[in-house]
């Protein structure tokens, strides 16, 4: 049993250390590597939505957005819109008093709807015409003409082929500045002449999406063809604020314009805060009501930054937002220039993703210490609540713009415990088995289902306890083996075992050895047994009437089976595996161990047939039979047996065989100088003493 437990428990640890191992560099290794994959980045920019939604951003009172909805189209008509139309509804702005304006539409082409519009068509065409086109109503120039009177910054397209470049805002950089991580294009699709030159301004209109195709983010500053552009919001900022010049710090990293300091972010982008549909629906004004001079909506536009586009489907401004609704680009635009204005930020540094994976594979560790170390749930409040800490402290870090993914280093720790736990358990269990294996022909059935619970409650190491010997023999068994056939007397042999090892478990003993005729069980080996010694004196009992009855099979009384002969003693003695490297057995060394063997011997002495030492005698509440004091070989001083009454001993009867034990005793007897005949004789007075 000490080679089962030093190699087997050495072997089960070094499988279960290496699985917990292994395990946690796989789910480190896993989610680590999904972190940078695309459902990895969709799903923590998903959740960064979800938390910075929460925070969401100081209410104020611009950017009014003028919209162009489908109701404007229902009552001005289809679009596009004559540029006199266009022109009509940028004139109401200025006279409202808007005081910067953007136009989220790319007015790329020259207006064909104007009489000097259809006037050059025709003239292309090569058609005679008897008016000059430059002085029929021209709706770029009426466009033009009203973009004069309020600071308009127009949106400018990115292009896959240069373009006609347009007028960039005054750029100051502090110190060297690598443009190198801006969103690039290679040309630009901008305006038409006749509206470039009365722009205050111009505006990447692109909005950059997301992995899963949502936008997330407008541009702060873009590189498009060979000229650097901001986007169209700030840009609307840096002409709200009297177009100072846009400063540039890379050592901080960050944009001013005018009072606003942003940070420049990954690629020059800033992220988005969603913004509910109510805020956004709370900031349009529709175009028709501007043309149709709506006192109580106009005034709303006095004093405010202004962006003229369209939510009308027909216009094709629809993009994925955050929250998986389609929303119009000039929402987007407006909801970036209300951050910007707001100073709400959300910020993932560079390295974020670095520190996270270093935070998973610290999880995965974790995890496994205490799915090595610690019992089930406290490894499951302990790790439970180490996750649920992180989820809070990130979720707290997002909501406050700092943005640390709260999933992965949580799901980490979660799922190494999850499966290191059940490798523990499955080891345990496989732990069980052996352990019941090893005692399930040793021990009781109560005893086995103990230690398969709980294996670490076993002291197989050497320690000093007390424990009950029991030891029993048959009698005559040599001549009977030198009589019968060797097949037949293995066999009644091992049916015999059968018996009485059941016996011995079913009385919650320990079967230890099993030598040759001879079985040796231990009583409060290897886990603790209240009053043990009632236990084997019961057990001694249950043998004898269990052996009695297999004496009176046909087989046993054809080869001549003697009677069983018992012996116990109850005492301190060393226990433990001893042996050597080919050969080691879980047994007991102590004088009650010898004695019970000695007693047992006694037996065929005295004419009994159990033997009860004085250390069990001592500890038994019970009316035993006294045989007397002997001298038995190995112990140094005189010994007090004992047997049990044979059944129906009357009290007198029983008084007069303890006055003959007394007189008996005066002296002590030589044991294995007597007789049973011898002992008899000497009782009854018939004999003189033995001398000792």
């Amino acid at each position: 049993m000490k080679a089962w437990r030093a190699i087997e428990r050495a072997r089960a640890r070094g499988t279960t250390d290496l699985g917990l191992v292994a395990i946690a560099a796989l789910v480190t290794l896993v989610l680590a590597a999904y972190s940078g994959t695309t459902g990895g980045n969709t799903l923590r920019e998903r959740t960064f939505d979800q938390l910075t939604a929460l925070a969401g951003v100081t209410t104020i009172d611009e950017p009014v957005v003028v919209d162009i909805d489908r109701r404007s189209l229902s009552e001005v008509g289809a679009w596009p819109w004559p540029r006199a139309d266009l022109a009509t509804l940028v004139g109401a702005i200025a006279d409202a008093g808007g005081k910067a304006l953007a136009i989220d539409i790319l007015l790329d082409e020259p207006d064909d709807r104007s009489p000097a519009g259809l006037a050059r068509r025709l003239t292309e065409f090569g058609v005679p015409l008897d008016v000059d086109p430059a002085t029929l109503a021209d709706g770029d120039t009426s466009l033009a003409k009203a973009m004069a009177r309020i600071p308009t910054v127009l949106g400018v397209g990115l292009a896959p082929q240069e373009g006609t470049p347009v007028r960039s805002p005054p750029i100051i950089v502090r110190g060297t500045f690598v443009a190198d991580g801006l969103w690039r294009s290679e040309g630009i699709a901008g305006p038409i002449a006749a509206l470039r030159d009365g722009a205050a301004g111009f505006g990447a209109l692109a909005l950059p999406g997301s992995l899963d195709g949502t936008i997330r983010n407008v541009p702060l500053l873009v590189v498009a063809g060979r000229q650097a552009l901001p986007g169209l919001a700030v840009e609307l900022q840096r002409n709200a604020q009297g177009a100072p010049p846009i400063l540039i710090d890379p050592e901080a990293d960050v944009m001013q314009v005018g009072e606003r300091r942003i940070p420049l972010g990954t690629g020059g982008l800033m992220r988005l805060i969603p913004v509910s549909r109510a805020d956004r629906a709370a900031r349009h004004v529709s175009a028709a009501d501007v043309l149709a001079g709506n006192a109580a909506e106009i005034a709303r536009l006095a004093g405010r930054a202004v962006i003229l586009g369209s939510s009308a489907p027909e216009l094709g401004g629809l993009r994925t937002g955050a929250d998986g609704s389609l929303v119009p680009s000039i929402d987007l635009q407006a909801d970036g220039y209300a951050q910007m204005s707001a100073g709400t930020f959300p910020i993932r540094a560079d390295d974020a993703l670095t520190w996270e994976r270093v935070a998973v594979a610290v999880a995965s560790v974790l995890a496994l210490l205490a799915a090595r170390f610690l019992a089930p749930l406290t490894g499951a409040i302990v790790i439970g609540a180490l996750a649920l800490a992180w989820i809070a402290g990130a979720s707290v870090a997002t909501v406050s713009m700092v943005l640390v993914d709260p999933i992965l280093p949580a799901a980490s720790a979660t799922i190494t415990f999850a499966l290191g736990s059940l490798l523990v358990a499955a080891q345990a269990r496989r732990q069980a088995r052996r352990v019941q294996a090893a005692f399930e022909q040793h021990l009781s059935p109560a005893v086995v289902r103990r230690i398969a619970a709980s294996p670490d409650t076993i002291r197989l190491k050497g320690e000093a306890r007390e424990v009950t010997a029991l030891f029993t023999d048959i009698e005559g068994f040599s001549a009977m083996t030198s009589a019968a056939e060797p097949e037949a007397l293995i066999g009644l042999l091992d049916a015999y075992y059968d018996v009485i090892t059941s016996v011995a478990v079913a009385h919650e003993g320990m079967v230890a050895k099993l030598i040759g005729d001879s079985m040796n069980v231990l009583f409060n080996v290897p886990v603790d047994l209240p009053n043990h010694p009632q236990w084997a004196l019961d057990c001694a009992l249950a043998l004898a009437e269990a052996s009695a009855r297999f004496e009176a099979t046909p087989e046993a009384r054809l080869l001549g089976l003697g009677r069983t002969r018992i012996g116990l003693d109850t005492g301190r003695a060393i226990v433990g595996d001893v042996g050597g490297a080919r050969k080691l057995d879980y047994t007991a060394h102590g004088a009650a161990v010898n004695a019970a063997s000695r007693f047992e011997q006694a037996n065929k002495f005295l004419g009994t047939q159990i033997v009860i030492g004085p250390g069990t005698a001592e500890r038994l509440a019970l009316d035993l039979k006294p045989l007397g004091r002997f001298i038995v070989r190995g112990f140094p001083e005189p010994l007090a047996l004992h047997t049990v009454w044979p059944e129906g001993t009357g009290e007198d009867e029983k008084a007069e065989v303890r006055r003959a034990v007394a007189a008996l005793s005066a002296t002590p007897l030589v044991i294995d100088k007597l007789t049973p005949q011898a002992y008899r004789a000497l009782l009854a007075g018939e004999e003189p003493r033995i001398a000792s």
